[in-house]
């Protein structure tokens, strides 16, 4: 059960990230100029979290 709470809690924090992330890949492909935020290694550092609450699941 607190697992899952975590998992929530984490999501709710990436989410605004990711978005941002997402966004900066399409204007970057779209040839235009972009500059990673201070948020990136705060982003970074959430999916750790996540992926050790987890597990890696990319070998399943």
């Amino acid at each position: 059960m607190q697992a899952s709470a975590d998992a929530r809690e984490l999501a709710a924090q990436v989410r605004p990230l990711a978005i941002n992330v997402n966004d900066l890949d399409h204007r970057a492909r779209a040839g235009e100029a972009v500059a990673l935020s201070s948020e990136v290694p705060e982003l970074i550092e959430l999916l750790r979290e996540v992926r050790a609450l987890l597990g890696d699941r990319t070998a399943a």
